[in-house]
This record gives C-alpha cells, sequence and structure tokens, in this order.
C-alpha cells in the first residue's frame, strides 16, 4: 500500500526551520520583534500536489514573516488516519487543512485541537458553515468548502412534458417524475444516486436518525427512495447510469429528468455547456410533508493543533488558508468565504443564492462521528445491497446493527 505522504516542502518536515527556538516557550505574535521569521508547520489533506503547492505559495507571499515547513497528505481515510496519529504524537505539528469532518471529530474529542479566538468570526465566512465546525459553542476549525446536495432538472424535459418545476416535497417530486418517466424511450423521471450524502438527505429530513455507532434505526425514508427503482421504476438502478453514463450526459440525452447529487455535481455539469444553452437548472431542495429539510453537509476545515508553540500566529495562517489561499479555479464545493463564493458561483453561471438555497438548512453529517470509519465501512455495501438488489431497507438497516455491535466489541463479522 502507498504511503498517504506524497510530498514535503520548505524544509523538512519536523526538523527545526526558521530562526526561532521552539523548544523553550510559546511564541506569541507580540514575539515577531525579536525574529525575521516564525517557523510554522503545516499539513494539508489533498490530492492536487500543484495545488498544494499554490496554497502554500499563497501562504508564504501574505505572510512573509511565517516560514512554512509543510507535508502534503493524500486526502483518503488512509492519510486522514495519518494525520490523526501524528497529531496525538505531538509532531510539532501548528496547522492542518483539509481536514475531513470525521477527523475533526476525532481531534475535537481527544483535545488536539484549540478553540479559534473570537476575531476569527470577523472573517467573511458563511455563518451557517461555520455552525458547521462548532463544538459546544466553541469555534475549533475554520471551514473552507462545504459539499451539499443540490436539486438538479433538466428544463428542456419540463417543458415538452409541460411542467414548470419539480415542486416542494419529496411526493411531488414523486408525482413529477411519474409524469416524466417514459419507458418505451427508456426516459426516466429521478436518477436515484445510491451514496450517502443523497440518502442521508433524504433520510434525516423525514426525522430518522442515519447512523450513530452500533445504533441504526431502520428508515421507511430510504425505502421509500429505493422504491423508486424497485417498485415505481422512474428511476434506472443507480450502476446504469451514475458513475457509468454520467450527470452531465444523463441529462443531455434525457436518460433522467432531475436529480438529487452532492456539489460535485456542479464542476461536472458547468464544465459541458454554456450557460445559454444548458440543458440543466438548478431547484430548491425538496422536504418531506410537515418537516423542515436537514440538509447533511460534508466540509473540510483548517485548525490549530492544541500543542502549536505559535498558536496566535498559526491561527493567521489557517486564516489566510480559509480566505486568499484556498480558493483557485480548480478548488471545488462551496466555499465558507464569502468573496470566493461569489466567484464560484459565477463560473458555474449561477447566483450566489442558489449555491446556498439550503444553507439555514444545514448540518454536519450523522456520521462525523469518532466511530464513523466503523460505521461507513458497513453501511455503504449495505447501500449498494439495498439498491441494488431491492433488499427490504428495514432487514439489512438490522443486519447493519448487528454487525456494528460485533464489531464494536472486538468480534468479527
Amino acid at each position: 500500500m502507498a504511503s498517504p505522504l506524497l510530498a514535503t516542502a520548505s524544509g523538512p518536515f519536523g526538523a527545526t526551520a526558521g530562526h526561532l527556538d521552539r523548544s523553550s516557550e510559546r511564541i506569541a505574535t507580540d514575539d515577531l520583534n525579536a525574529a525575521t521569521t516564525v517557523p510554522v508547520r503545516l499539513i494539508i489533506l489533498g490530492y492536487d500536489e500543484d495545488l498544494w503547492r499554490e496554497r502554500v505559495d499563497t501562504v508564504s507571499k501574505k505572510l512573509p514573516w511565517v516560514a512554512l515547513d509543510s507535508m502534503l497528505l493524500n486526502a483518503s481515510p488512509a492519510g486522514a488516519r495519518h494525520l490523526l496519529r501524528l497529531a496525538r504524537d505531538h509532531a510539532n505539528l501548528d496547522v492542518i487543512a483539509g481536514v475531513p469532518g470525521t477527523t475533526l471529530a476525532n481531534l475535537v474529542r481527544e483535545g488536539l485541537v484549540r478553540s479559534l479566538g473570537t476575531w476569527i468570526r470577523r472573517l467573511d465566512l458563511l455563518p451557517t458553515m461555520q455552525l458547521l465546525a462548532t463544538y459546544d459553542q466553541s469555534l475549533v476549525a475554520l471551514p473552507l468548502s462545504g459539499y451539499p446536495v443540490f436539486a438538479v432538472f433538466n428544463p428542456r424535459a419540463f417543458d415538452a412534458a409541460g411542467i414548470t418545476e419539480p415542486g416542494e416535497t419529496y411526493d411531488d417530486w414523486l408525482d413529477t417524475a411519474r409524469r416524466l418517466t417514459d419507458h418505451e424511450r427508456y426516459a426516466y423521471g429521478w436518477g436515484v444516486v445510491a451514496d450517502t450524502p443523497e440518502i442521508e438527505t433524504i433520510v434525516r429530513s423525514s426525522g430518522s436518525t442515519f447512523a450513530s455507532g452500533a445504533t441504526v434505526t431502520p428508515s421507511s425514508a430510504w425505502q421509500w427512495y429505493a422504491d423508486l427503482v424497485h417498485i415505481e421504476g422512474i428511476s434506472p438502478p443507480p450502476f446504469a447510469w451514475d458513475g457509468l453514463v454520467g450527470t452531465h450526459a444523463a441529462l443531455k440525452e434525457g436518460l433522467i429528468a432531475m436529480t438529487m447529487r452532492s456539489a460535485w455535481i456542479l464542476d461536472e455539469l458547468s464544465s459541458h455547456e454554456p450557460p445559454k444553452s444548458r440543458f440543466w437548472q438548478l431547484a430548491p431542495l425538496p422536504c418531506w410533508s410537515h418537516k423542515d429539510r436537514v440538509v447533511p453537509v460534508r466540509a473540510d476545515y483548517a485548525a490549530v493543533t492544541s500543542n502549536s508553540l505559535v498558536a496566535d500566529i498559526a491561527s493567521t495562517v489557517a486564516a489566510t488558508l480559509a480566505t486568499d489561499a484556498w480558493f483557485t479555479p480548480r478548488a471545488r464545493g462551496v466555499p465558507a468565504w464569502r468573496p470566493a463564493l461569489e466567484q464560484v458561483a459565477t463560473s458555474h453561471h449561477l447566483q450566489t443564492h442558489e449555491l446556498t438555497e439550503s444553507s439555514d438548512n444545514w448540518h454536519r453529517p450523522s456520521l462525523e462521528t469518532p466511530e464513523a470509519e466503523l460505521t461507513q465501512s458497513l453501511l455503504l455495501p449495505a447501500i449498494d445491497d439495498v439498491m441494488a438488489s431491492g433488499e427490504p431497507v428495514r432487514q439489512r438497516m438490522q443486519d447493519l446493527a448487528r454487525d456494528l455491535l460485533l464489531l464494536s466489541s472486538g468480534g468479527v463479522v
């Protein structure tokens, strides 16, 4: 297995850098008068080495008195585990960025990240995204990018059927999808996606618990979603289009008329078609009748470690990452920083409010817990089984709960 370490820059990570001795006492902002540069050790979780170098260079230019000693770790579960081990080993880390919510939850539980100063709140970050990084009323990280679920439809298909919009509730969407489905033409009203962001959005909006530790609540909402494929027949099976045909081609060619996808969909759609002739449009996410929407948002964060000797300066580095340095034309997701949000909306030929339409309903995913890795390892196959075979959700969830309990007690599934 390849190492999660991809590269290092600005000096060998773990060696003393800059001109200050970090071993004797903590360095505060007031100490800058006595030093030309301050060593700050940074880890970024990511995949794109060029993008990582670009971000590090931006921080260095914005903060010339900071000597960055940086490392890129692969943004994979193995990379996240490696980051957690480094933090636990007190490896002289100062700033960590690109941290997924599950890893942040572990860091918070173990006291490995520090609360950020109140001045951080003056940054022009979306308040609803700041709440995702708030634990026990304390902001423990800066949100970088969020990945909410979006509702997307093909306005051409709607116009041809004399329909103006998908509707406000899930039952409205069901009725609309029935009207748009034509099995003789292999045209389906809804493209069902078998992945956790989409399913959890539907499940939690119904008031059900998705999964938490070794406890799993059977969900009629998930069963309702699976039935769109196996009973209603208004969606092709996910394996017949999602990831094979792609959302872009499926919408454009009329295989599906609408779908719900996480924020990654915007990059795929916007890269193919100019706005005047495009075949897709965003719609408000539906809700269940008489219930509020709950939109789980996976996000990436920047945080300052609890053992940093340069906490004040590290906070400035984290703030620079969360604003000027993080967002480039290749960055993905919905930015937490408002100026970048406007740029991303423009690049997708959208209005800013369309990207944040559901922001009042954003919540941390229920799987962002210290036990989440165990849960995810069993949940993803369960989702595939239900959506591919039509196995009843209740039975699969009961099996999942049993397996989680067995594994959490040290047994073998």
